[in-house]
């Protein structure tokens, strides 16, 4: 398993993304944030 925090600054890129990412049954989404100060909080 592969656990991902989806870190990106443009909201729509990130969205695709995580859509994405949710088709794949090796991959744990465990977060998403608009950028690195609010990732590492």
């Amino acid at each position: 398993m592969i656990n991902v925090l989806l870190v990106e600054d443009e909201r729509l890129f990130r969205e695709g993304v995580r859509s994405l990412l949710k088709t794949e049954d090796n991959i744990n989404m465990v977060g998403m944030a608009e950028d690195g100060k609010v990732a590492l909080a």
